[in-house]
């Protein structure tokens, strides 16, 4: 069948609004079936306070504790549901004697009023979290608004409605304050918990059950004991009045705030039916103190319970989520598609993840403290551990590269990154190593290398063959033209010098030659770099474009280095020479300045490298040409490599050659349209001396 469009449109709408229904019909069912189980509730507990109340006086008073812990856990915009169903409750159930209906509707409106100021007050300060008794702070913020601000101002409002009546106001307000500080302490605690946690009861197992059984039979014993005592003996601090105290302990910590608030409201409760029975309490013999006596007993007794019942519980949810995280973690580290390994405080190793265990094929036991040394390779061992111990007690990264032996024998190549692990405030908690398997990117990088060196000595071959073809071409036309000329009787002078020339150019090439590949040994000797340098400005004047500017900023009495005059000439001219190049189209600006450096972690190179320890001097060339791009970076030092049309591309390879033969550093920094700087960094005989003034030109 064809489904048009103004059809789909009209399906999808129907969908909706069947889905809005069933939600809606989803959402009416739960309203009413928590509606009827609240009514029936408050229906039972407003019936026995209302009975207990005609007689002796209830110590606590039981529908405010329902209709709060209705009000909590439903919607503020439903809240007027639960308050309106409890009046025909009111009007209904156990109706007080010659009481004038102003005085009814005013209890209710002051009982409901109490309940949302309450209900309000937890919603606000615990910022809509809801109440559930894991959190100490939390449990005193429920206090300061259930038992302390609501209660006293209701008291208020109660207390002058019974003055009308012809009650004393003060000892009024004291019972009603008292009476709902303690419900809100004892009973709303055990609604909310047995509400909250109803569902959890099946999966209780059976001996937590009879561990409860026999932790309230005991409950029970004790109260019946203190109460006997207390009919002989009156005294308030007498020792038998306390033997409860050790049953509401244990229930606080085994069972938490519900064990808590159950067991002190079946104590209330049994100190209730106690003084119906004999008009007595447990405790103080008159009868119209009795009340005051459970009220006050219960509530010393109620907050240290509660708020231990909620310290261990949240000690008990601290430990949960404790174990979630720690088992997130390792379900995250061993899934990780690396090999992690963790350490405390005390450099030893504790934890290995999956990947590391079966790389290496070792358990954790084998592995923990400095068992996983056992696998670094042993000529890379000692510098591996010493490297770590390093960074570890520096509370710094830690990087190195090192070799592992894997499950089936063979050494690996592992790329390890390590840091320091803080708890909050700054604790310091161990160190955390992450590590990966880089044997087949350094075999594709030596083949790589290996290629680019075959490609740079085929160019390096070629260039040789070419310029020594052209020479020994000139030398094979000298040679043919002084022979036809001694055969003619003529002196070949001429000749014979044009061949000493074309000689000299090949040992020069060869010479550059040997310089790039190391095997030149100059003379060594310390020198003054800025001394060269000024030596050489008239000459570097002359040898630069006339669109380049040569600029010089040159720091006087620099530390000596060992080098050889000579090529430290060659290095400063091949390098103005080739800014000079960059320049000859559209000029610029040549600089050249020196300094001192000190190597070592506080200093890092321009390119982003760094530089061992040590005093170095430094020789700057830049310029303000067109730039390089990376790629040709990358081969710039290549021998007959070369960005120029005419030229044989030896410069830059002769320098980075007599660089390496002075055990220095040469760093390159450019960027199309940006220019290029050459910074080399040579080690100095010894300290440095005193530095004084610049010396700038132009």
């Amino acid at each position: 069948m064809t489904v048009w469009p103004d059809d789909e449109s009209q399906i999808r709408a129907r969908s909706g609004i069947d889905w809005t229904i069933a939600r809606f019909d989803s959402q009416l069912t739960a309203l009413v079936t928590n509606l009827l189980i609240f009514g029936f509730a408050f229906f039972c507990a407003y019936r026995y306070a209302m009975t207990l109340s005609l007689r002796t006086g209830a110590p606590f008073w039981f529908p405010d504790s329902v209709l709060l812990c209705g009000l909590l856990l439903s919607r503020p915009r439903r809240w007027w549901i639960f308050i309106a169903a409890t009046l025909p409750i009111r009007l209904l159930v156990a109706l007080p004697a010659n009481s004038p209906m102003w005085f009814l509707l005013a209890a209710f409106a002051n009982d409901s009023l109490k309940a949302v100021l309450a209900a309000a007050l937890v919603r606000r300060m615990l910022r809509n979290r809801g109440i559930r008794f894991d959190s100490l702070h939390d449990f005193w913020i429920y206090l300061l608004a259930t038992a302390a601000l609501a209660p006293a101002l209701s008291g208020i409002a109660g207390a002058a409605s019974w003055v009308v009546l012809g009650r004393e106001f003060w000892p009024t307000w004291r019972n009603w304050f008292l009476g709902d500080a303690l419900a809100n302490i004892v009973l709303t605690p055990l609604l909310l918990c047995v509400a909250l946690g109803w569902n959890k009861l099946s999966a209780v197992k059976p001996v937590r059950f009879l561990e409860g059984l026999v932790v309230f039979s005991g409950l029970v014993l004790a109260v019946q004991i203190a109460h006997r005592q207390g009919l002989r003996d009156s005294n308030l601090i007498d020792f038998y009045h306390y033997i409860p105290a050790s049953f509401l302990v244990l229930a606080a910590v085994r069972f938490g705030p519900l064990g808590a608030s159950g067991s002190l409201s079946i104590m209330t409760v049994l100190s209730v039916v106690a003084t119906e029975a004999s008009q007595r309490t447990v405790f103080v013999p008159a009868a119209m103190d009795s009340v005051l006596s459970i009220q006050l007993f219960m509530i010393v007794l109620a907050i240290p319970i509660m708020s231990l019942a909620v310290l261990v519980e949240q000690q008990h949810k601290t430990e949960h989520s404790l174990r979630e995280s720690e088992e997130r973690f390792r379900n995250m580290a061993n899934t990780a598609p690396v090999m992690i390994w963790i350490s405390g405080v005390d450099e030893r190793a504790n934890f290995f993840n999956r990947g590391w265990l079966n790389f290496t094929g070792r358990s954790l036991s084998e592995e923990i403290g400095y068992g996983w040394t056992v696998g670094v390779h042993p000529d890379q061992r000692d510098k591996c551990l010493a490297g770590y111990s390093a960074a570890f007690k520096g509370r710094r990264d830690w990087h190195t590269e090192y070799q592992l032996r894997r499950a089936d024998g063979e050494y690996r190549w592992m790329l390890c990154s390590g840091g320091p692990r803080f708890a909050q405030g700054g604790v310091f908690e161990g160190y955390i190593v992450s590590c990966f398997d880089i044997t087949d990117f350094k075999n594709a990088q030596e083949s790589a290398l290996s290629r680019q060196k075959l490609e740079s000595l085929g160019v390096l071959a070629a260039g040789i063959a070419h310029d020594f073809n052209n020479l020994l071409g000139s030398i094979h036309a000298e040679a043919e033209l002084a022979e036809v000329e001694l055969a003619e009787g003529s002196r070949s002078d001429k000749e014979i010098q044009a061949i000493k020339r074309i000689s000299i150019r090949a040992s020069e090439i060869v010479r550059q030659l040997m310089i790039y590949s190391g095997h030149d040994r100059p003379d060594f000797e310390p020198l003054d770099v800025t001394k060269i340098v000024e030596e050489m400005l008239e000459l570097l004047h002359v040898s630069t474009s006339k669109n380049a500017s040569l600029k010089v900023d040159l720091t006087k009495n620099l530390p000596e280095v060992m080098a050889n005059g000579p090529q430290i000439r060659q290095v400063v001219m091949n390098l103005v020479i080739n800014a000079s190049d960059a320049l000859a189209n559209k000029g610029g600006e040549i600089r050249i300045s020196t300094a001192v450096a000190t190597g070592g972690p506080d200093l890092t190179l321009p390119s982003g490298g760094a530089l061992p320890d040590g005093t170095y001097v430094m020789l700057r060339v830049s310029d303000t040409g067109a730039g390089m791009t990376k790629e040709a970076q990358t081969k710039i030092f290549d021998p007959f490599f070369t960005t120029k049309l005419a030229g044989r591309g030896l410069g830059l390879a002769v320098v980075h050659g007599i660089v390496g033969a002075h055990h220095g550093t040469i760093d390159l920094v450019s960027a199309p349209g940006e220019g290029t700087t050459f910074h080399i960094y040579l080690p100095c005989v010894g300290q440095p001396q005193k530095i004084s003034q610049r010396y700038a030109s132009n």
